[in-house]
């Protein structure tokens, strides 16, 4: 049983508590209090957080006041990183605090990558040593003030001192020191703050404070995603889908934050503005980032740690879900039974959006927002499947003498040239049997409200659509068909639609007005191009150094791309067989240049060595080498160096 008799104060360091036991107690040795309360002389003090909890509370005497979630919550910085990460490594997290294994723990808090350096020593606040002196009659160390990246205490705004006690050395030479010991030691060196940014830092430490004092629990990503996204949308900052407006987002962050402050609590940013991690935070909210740097990015977004919190889910552009179903004919009707859209796009750069809607009983309808009151989510601006129950009700009310056309539509949601389209999609009699309008088939023809074939055609139609085309050639003979589709739009798409024999025989181009273009002859293109290939072909051959003659090289000296396309050559056989004839494999461009480069020898009055010829011949490649033609064509060459009447002198050939 481990003997027992502190207290910890308020916000203490489970450091500091284990070090006031070890001083209460008079250990020699930091070994011989490791063996006390962790079982293990081995065993190093650590300052963030704690461990083997669950030996240390077992082994506590009776009547003790401690649990090992109180010293997590209360007494390690714990508190400060689990908000920030998902409930499975806080859990984790806690227990490893309680076993004997701590080994991944700084690995898991994402201390390993030292995005923000901790401390060199452990530090304190003037004014709280004074405090906690008149209150226990002791000071001790505050976990507030061993947070990375934090120089100001947010209780009295003062700047935080460093002590003589380094972290690096406890558990080697130092062990447990108290406040007390290391405060009445000589050496005392001061933490030097900006405090050209006193507002930025204490800002900054009252958030880390209020995390500490009222806590949050722990969130997966998309719970800072939605609402960092919300508050960008919110500062335009970003694009309502939640595509980031980049060089806004990076002006502002820079013009808030100077690269001195960022420095300074560790938070500098990339030299590269996307690999920055501003903008990761804001384009993909994962895990692994530091507390301090998701409280930076709140104060860009001017909310505090208490009032990001205590943010509500964030809504999309039309509302929380589940959505109602419009179907009249359903027995959900107007109830919230549709728990997702079935498909959302954006339009106008992101500003505006258009969202399907699909319920169970087949019917799905398509909304445009954003919303701007809650009614409208009750508006439906289009169907876009209407489902069996709803084309039945349609129907049944259209054939109901009882019931009007306006009746009917007023039943369904939908005006009345809407209810038109639907009933002549189903096919239903023309006009509505309980309606006195005298619409005609002919007219809902003309809007384009009935499937129909040719022999369904109003002849009335068909003529004031013909006489409204003949006037309009009448008047401007010289027209072409897109200047007459300009001034009778709708004569043209009906006469092409729906009369399509007496508008070819009576447009421009079949009147001869608009005389076609001759077609190209291909048989005098092709005689033509594969005689200026074979020119093509010998003007590459003629030129030093040699030059591998490919259909590339050929296209760009005469600039006809049509050489590279397959479809065009399939009609043109002769220049087809031209480019066969032109085009040059590696062996004979390889011969070609052994000679190009004997011949070059040979006139300097030079004896290459084989090396030599292979290398002026750039046939030095392995691919080149093994070609065997290749080799032929270098020992005939080098040959014809110590051919009758040549006198070797040196690295040179003479005449006899």
């Amino acid at each position: 049983m481990i003997p027992w008799t502190i207290v910890p104060y308020p916000d203490e360091l489970w450091y500091s508590v284990c070090a006031r036991w070890s001083a209460r107690l008079g250990f020699s040795s930091v070994k011989a209090a490791c063996r006390v309360l962790y079982g293990q002389p081995s065993t190093i003090p650590a300052v963030s957080v704690a461990l083997h909890l669950d030996r240390i509370v077992a082994n506590l005497p009776p009547g003790h006041t401690l649990d090992v979630d109180r010293i997590i919550d209360g007494h390690t910085l714990l508190p400060l990183y689990s908000p920030f990460l998902p409930p499975s490594r806080v859990h984790s997290l806690r227990m490893l605090m309680r076993g004997d294994d701590a080994s991944t723990m700084h690995m898991q808090l994402g201390l390993s990558k030292r995005t923000i350096p901790a401390p060199e020593d452990l530090r304190y606040c003037p004014i709280c040593v004074v405090e906690d002196r008149e209150r226990y009659g002791e000071a001790y160390w505050h976990r507030l003030h061993q947070v990375p990246g934090l120089f100001l205490c947010p209780l009295h705004a003062s700047t935080l001192m460093s002590s003589n006690i380094s972290r690096m050395k406890i558990g080697r030479s130092k062990g447990f020191v108290t406040a007390e010991t290391a405060l009445l030691a000589p050496m005392l060196r001061s933490v030097t703050a900006p405090i050209a940014y006193f507002d930025l830092h204490m800002r900054l430490a009252k958030d880390v404070e209020w995390l500490f004092r009222y806590g949050a629990s722990a969130n997966d990503s998309q719970f800072f995603r939605s609402r960092y996204l919300a508050l960008l949308i919110e500062h335009g900052l970003a694009r309502p889908h939640g595509v980031l407006r980049l060089d806004a987002f990076l002006k502002v962050f820079t013009e808030r934050f100077p690269p001195e402050f960022l420095a300074a609590v560790g938070c500098a940013l990339h030299a590269q503005p996307k690999r920055t991690w501003p903008v990761r935070l804001a384009q993909k909210t994962e895990h692994g980032h530091h507390p301090m740097r998701h409280l930076l990015f709140m104060q860009l977004l001017d909310c505090s740690a208490e009032q990001f919190f205590a943010m509500p889910e964030p809504v999309g552009p039309f509302g929380p879900g589940p959505w109602p179903c419009l179907n009249p004919a359903c027995a959900d009707y107007r109830r919230p039974v549709i728990s997702a859209p079935e498909k959302m796009t954006w339009r106008r750069g992101g500003e505006a959006a258009t969202v399907v809607f699909s319920c169970a009983c087949g019917f799905a309808y398509r909304r445009v927002g954003p919303d701007r009151g809650g009614e409208r989510r009750f508006t439906m601006f289009g169907i876009v499947r209407s489902g069996p129950l709803w084309d039945a009700m349609l129907e049944t009310l259209w054939h109901d003498t009882s019931v009007n056309l306006a009746a009917v539509a007023g039943r369904l949601n939908l005006s009345i040239d809407s209810t038109n389209y639907h009933a002549a999609r189903l096919r239903l009699p023309f006009p509505c049997p309980g309606s006195r309008s005298t619409v005609s088939a002919g007219v809902l023809e003309a809007r384009g409200m009935r499937p129909r074939g040719r022999s369904q055609i109003n002849p009335i139609m068909r003529q004031r659509h013909r006489r409204a085309w003949s006037e309009a050639m009448t008047a401007d003979a010289s027209a072409g068909t897109a200047m007459l589709r300009k001034r009778e739009p709708t004569a043209y798409n009906w006469l092409r639609k729906y009369d399509s024999v007496w508008f070819a025989e009576h447009s421009p181009h079949a009147q001869g007005q608009s005389p076609r273009r001759p077609g190209i002859d291909y048989a005098a293109r092709d005689l033509e191009l594969a005689s200026l290939v074979a020119d093509a072909a010998q003007e590459l051959r003629d030129r030093e150094p040699p030059k591998r003659i490919t259909r590339h090289a050929i296209s760009a000296i005469l600039g006809r791309a049509e050489l590279l396309s397959p479809p065009r050559l399939a009609q043109l056989p002769h220049t087809r067989a031209a480019l066969t004839v032109a085009e040059e494999s590696l062996v004979d461009v390889a011969v070609r240049r052994v000679w190009f480069a004997t011949k070059r020898f040979h006139r300097e009055g030079l004896v290459p060595t084989r090396p030599q010829l292979e290398r002026a011949a750039q046939c030095y490649r392995p691919s080149q080498r093994a070609l065997i033609e290749a080799h032929t064509a270098i020992d005939i060459a080098l040959a014809s160096f110590n051919a009758p009447g040549k006198i070797r002198q040196g690295n040179s050939i003479s005449s006899s």
